[in-house]
């Protein structure tokens, strides 16, 4: 029993010797010259691709302006590059230093990086896009480098660009891509996952001349719940890629190709029958997307919202010498809203005065819409808020239905407040 024993403890010992053997020939090569090994290693890779990489790119920490393509390629201390905002090859240095990990940074001002991450953008003073020029190389699967914004944390893939693609027919498959999938006037999307409906929006500001951002905003019907997801996507050369998976009704999903022949996109996802295509869109949504200026008249209107306005009319006139002139909202795809532009008169000049307004369609609904304040004002709104401006949008606040007239393809919708209150009021095309 005894020498059994000893048997055992002197195999034991023996196989603790041998693991630390083993964990010394791992680490036998101080940090540094691994990390400098592992910079060298990654520069081969960049470099030897023939026909440059292939990035899908999200800026934003939340990737709320969804994922955009950025191609480039890579010699021994140049990258060209060339992507969707800036198709035409513009070069910058670039680096391979170690930070944390291998870090990939793109050190000279470019017109592809710094589009997304230069802090002066209209609207967005001092933040921009907030993209990353600067990447951690997390490592590579199969043939894609998986990288990690720096400052966004967000997942960057590269993959290498198939060898006779050139970055024009790449680019131009893109386009293509985003004209066919659009939605065209007056109509939206409409998605089904094995036969079920699928609530479906795109969010988020648009980065280049499109008709919205590139996120989704998913419903869908679990058991007794609703829930939503917030997906953001990107263009592919054969349709859209969502950033990640997305679990629905038990089906993970996240590519989509277009069908010529089905005109819809259809997913590709193993074991999945999901697909989003175009529909006319419903009174609510073709009132809150429509492109068109729509106007307030005041004698289609009920009493108290009347009255409000025409007290506002008098304090204009007796504190700044003005008076309404025009009333109308007007859609703003930037900023997810409606503009309610109040036009003031002297009888010489006209002062437009500007509120943001939130005109959402009620989910699940094909007639009901909610109306809020965003508090965005510019100047002239300012002022006019605190003139009489307050108690109207206030008192334009809340849940309408409304019908559009004729029905089809409307010039008019009436607004009647759900509440039961006397608020009610008509828009047209003037």
């Amino acid at each position: 029993m005894r020498n059994t024993i000893y048997v055992v403890i002197f195999l034991f010992s023996f196989c603790l010797q041998a693991c630390v053997e083993d964990e010394k020939d791992i680490f036998d090569k101080p940090s540094t010259e691994r990390l400098s090994e592992a910079l060298k290693q990654y520069q081969k890779i960049l470099t030897e691709v023939p026909n440059g990489w292939l990035m899908e790119y999200y800026p934003k920490g939340d990737c709320a302006y969804g994922g955009y393509i950025i191609l480039l390629s890579f010699t021994e201390e140049e990258v060209f590059m060339s992507s969707e905002t800036n198709p035409t090859p513009v070069s910058s240095l670039y680096s391979l230093k170690g930070d944390t990990g291998p870090v990939l940074s793109f050190d000279t001002y470019n017109q592809v990086f710094h589009f997304f991450s230069d802090p002066s953008v209209p609207g967005l003073e001092g933040l921009g896009y907030e993209g990353d020029y600067e990447f951690i190389i997390v490592g590579k699967e199969k043939d894609e480098l998986i990288l990690e914004g720096k400052k966004t944390g967000n997942t960057i893939r590269m993959k290498p660009l198939p060898t006779g693609q050139s970055w024009e027919e790449t680019l131009a498959s893109i386009k293509h891509i985003i004209q066919v999938t659009t939605p065209p006037e007056g109509c939206c999307y409409r998605m089904e996952v094995d036969g079920n409906p699928v609530l479906i929006e795109r969010k988020g500001r648009a980065l280049l001349p499109e008709t919205g951002g590139r996120t989704l905003e998913l419903d869908y019907v679990n058991g007794s719940d609703t829930l939503t997801l917030t997906v953001p996507f990107i263009y592919t050369t054969t349709g859209i890629k969502f950033y990640q998976p997305v679990q629905i009704g038990g089906k993970e999903i996240q590519y989509f190709d277009w069908s010529e022949i089905e005109r819809n996109l259809q997913c590709t996802d193993n074991n999945v029958d999901a697909r989003i295509s175009t529909i006319p869109m419903s009174p609510n949504k073709k009132y809150a997307y429509s492109t068109l200026n729509w106007y307030l008249t005041l004698k289609v209107i009920s009493s108290p919202f009347l009255t409000r306005w025409l007290n506002a009319n008098q304090i204009l006139k007796d504190q700044q010498g003005l008076s309404l002139y025009k009333i109308f909202l007007s859609y703003d795809a930037e900023y997810e809203g409606q503009f309610l532009e109040v036009d003031l008169t002297d009888g010489y000049n006209i002062y437009a005065c500007l509120l943001l307004m939130y005109v959402k369609p009620v989910k699940w609904t094909e007639d009901e819409i909610d109306i809020s304040f965003s508090g965005l004002v510019d100047d002239n709104g300012n002022a006019f808020y605190g003139n009489g401006g307050k108690e109207i949008v206030e008192m334009m606040s809340g849940r309408y239905s409304l019908t559009g007239n004729p029905s089809d393809n409307p010039t008019s919708f009436f607004f009647q407040k759900t509440d039961g209150s006397d608020v009610w009021f008509e828009l047209s095309i003037e």
